[in-house]
């Protein structure tokens, strides 16, 4: 590009940046779309870790009262005569 064409352009980006709608712009962009996309993702991510969280939590619920093995006990229970 011609020297003169990166002028040109140089000076079409300083009037759009400091234009009154790009200070406005700026200005919403920061006050209401990052938090707002902040906060989406947060929620996001902590409802796929809760959905996560609760598969973990029922796979395991199994195993939580399970009954401690006693050979004793399974042998008494399965066998009708009284061996004790």
């Amino acid at each position: 590009m011609p020297a003169s064409t990166l002028h040109a352009l140089s000076q079409e980006l300083e009037a759009v940046e400091s234009s009154a709608s790009n200070k406005l712009f700026d200005d919403l962009l920061s006050t209401y779309y990052t938090p707002l996309e902040v906060w989406y993702t947060r929620s996001a991510v902590d409802k796929v870790l809760s959905f996560f969280f609760f598969v973990l939590d029922d796979a395991e619920v199994g195993f939580v009262g399970a009954p401690p093995f006693d050979p004793r006990y399974d042998y008494i229970t399965n066998n009708n005569d009284d061996a004790r």
